[in-house]
């Protein structure tokens, strides 16, 4: 799309060896590439098992240097707190759990054995937990340590606050996820990796020398020291050692994509399938790897339809196995228009095919639970949800009554409603006049529902989690993707739209003001605090939209001590210090 638009197009990317594989996947000559190996800071590579009670210190020069006995004790948090003490030092460092559960739960429980820190900038953050979170959050416990965790699913304005205030050093330890592997710029003088996972999915060594990579400071250190630990003991968690060669060699082998691929695991096969409604090759293939083949053969239709060059319809094309025949009558049939399956490309498209050409109900206009409600209830029929968004690890829905849930959580999100409102909402669904709904919990790797019990923290906290997952994920997502090809195609179809869901899921409110102020590239909440606090400072157009803001004003008007974290998100904004 962009190369339509004659865009120049720069691929860049950390530990790929042949960077030019990007532009050859977009019909580009590999001829204007560059590739460099440069280490930043040289680095020291541990491996430390506490079951057996060994470390070492891996070498290029000859024999591993083995340690001393640290005398594990076989308890986990002991035996990481050892750890920490002995290789750490108060130095910064980084711990690797690979799931979010083993991530909160190893530093829940190691904060425990650690006294309380006095700092200012700590017990700020905490203050902002209660005010706009929950007193019970456990983050909040693990940063009056002096700690931290980190995932995908703390809320946005508490990440970005626990970064800076480890970036300042006041946090000296952070456990997390592989959103460190996302490109969360979080350097440090140690990294401790617990896990050669990936939630079920072993480490490329790609991803394992991104992560590792963080392990010292550009500017600030001589050397980082990277760790492998066993401290579970458990598959995938480095009980088997020979995993840990993965250490001995930074030997990352070139990118091969797998439309590039001679070996592609019968994808264009699969795709044929795809498009002629049969069997694919495999039939165990998992639910995530069915989406894949999904994409690719909707990304393909578009290619086609916009009569776009492109590699991955030219090797469909070579295929051989009646390709060219399947995707001239699949291009017959199809009466979707480029722009929809563009926006629209991870929705199956017979799906798509029967909504367009199927009667269709407009969306309501009432922005409240009920209107809410009657969105999901006809996204939900119309795109089958129960049958094409059941499966997977993570489904869209298991049951009807989940659009209940998503109807509570998107009536605050649209309606401009905070964080702590959405969470006070949540929890009253779950615990309506004291009828206890389920809740899923994960303990040693199983799932099980227990009723939900406002009283208890872990409850909590995984309504929390699961809230802003879910926020995040499916809302703000996957059914924002259906709402917007839902009214792509009723606009197409010339049915007029009062209101526009998409737009509002995507700003998170249905006031056109707020609109306009995230358009000038405010925060939504921002947005909400200025129009509420200074409204008469923001500059309109002739026809009343909204197009600026006087930044001097602003700055003389704000109280900087009742509004302090607004204003240093201001000062940043704006440069104004």
């Amino acid at each position: 799309m962009a190369k339509r638009k004659s865009i120049n197009i720069f691929f860049a990317s950390p530990n790929i060896p042949n960077p030019s594989v990007f532009l050859e996947l977009v019909n580009n000559t590999p001829d204007e590439s560059y590739a460099v190996k440069v280490e930043s800071v040289s680095q020291n590579r541990f491996f430390i098992n506490c079951h057996t009670d060994s470390s070492y210190l891996i070498s290029d020069y000859g024999d591993n240097i083995l340690f001393p006995k640290l005398n594990f004790s076989g308890n986990v948090i002991t035996d990481l707190g050892t750890i920490l003490k002995t290789f750490s030092s108060g130095r910064q460092s980084i711990v690797y759990c690979n799931t979010i559960e083993k991530t909160i739960s190893t530093a829940f429980e190691y904060a425990k054995t650690l006294e309380e820190v006095k700092n200012d900038y700590i017990d700020k953050l905490v203050d902002i937990i209660n005010e706009k979170v929950h007193e019970q959050y456990y983050l909040k416990y693990c940063l009056k340590k002096g700690i931290a965790y980190h995932f995908g699913g703390i809320p946005e304005e508490i990440k970005i606050k626990v970064e800076e205030l480890y970036k300042l050093g006041f946090i000296k330890i952070i456990f997390c996820t592989s959103t460190l592997l996302e490109g969360v710029n979080l350097p440090a003088k140690n990294i401790f990796i617990l896990s050669e996972k990936i939630g079920l999915s072993n480490m490329t060594n790609v991803d394992f020398w991104n992560l590792a990579g963080r392990a010292g400071r550009l500017s600030k250190d001589l050397s980082g020291n990277i760790f492998c630990v066993n401290l579970y003991n458990q598959e995938g968690y480095w009980k088997d050692e020979k995993k840990v060669q993965i250490l001995r060699n930074k030997n990352i082998k070139e990118v091969e994509p797998i439309i590039l691929m001679k070996n592609n695991k019968n994808l264009y096969k699969n795709i044929a399938n795809y498009y002629t409604k049969n069997e694919y090759t495999n039939k165990s293939l998992s639910e995530d790897d069915k989406k894949i083949i999904e994409m690719y053969g909707n990304i393909l239709l578009y290619h086609d339809t916009v009569n776009s060059d492109s590699i991955l319809k030219d090797r469909f094309i070579d295929s051989g196995n009646n390709s060219l025949d399947i995707l001239k009558k699949i291009r017959n049939e199809n009466s979707i228009p480029g722009n929809i399956l563009a926006e629209g490309i991870d929705i199956n498209i017979e799906i798509q095919n029967k909504v367009f050409n199927g009667d269709k109900e407009l969306l309501p206009i009432e922005t409240t639970y009920e209107g809410c409600y009657e969105v999901l209830k006809i996204l939900c029929k119309e795109y089958d949800w129960l049958r094409t968004e059941n499966k997977g690890n993570n489904p869209l829905i298991r049951s009807k009554e989940q659009l209940t849930y998503y109807a509570t959580l998107m009536e605050g999100w649209i309606n401009s409603k905070p964080l702590k409102y959405l969470i006070q909402k949540t929890i009253s669904y779950y615990y309506n006049s004291g009828e206890n709904k389920y809740i899923s919990l994960r303990k040693d790797g199983n799932m099980y529902n227990v009723k939900f019990d406002k009283n208890n923290s872990l409850h909590i906290n995984t309504l929390i989690n699961n809230l802003i997952k879910n926020l995040e994920n499916n809302i703000k997502y996957k059914i924002k993707t259906y709402v917007g090809n839902y009214q792509s195609i009723l606009r197409s179809c010339d049915l007029d739209l009062e209101c526009d869901w998409e737009e509002y899921i995507d700003y998170g409110t249905t006031n056109p003001k707020i609109i306009d102020i995230q358009n000038l590239g405010f925060s939504r909440t921002m947005a909400i605090f200025l129009l509420d606090k200074y409204p008469d400072l923001f500059i309109k157009s002739e026809i009343g939209e909204i197009i600026g803001i006087d930044d001097e004003k602003l700055r003389a008007s704000i109280n900087q001590d009742k509004y302090e974290e607004e204003y240093k998100e201001l000062n940043t904004l704006f440069e104004w210090e």
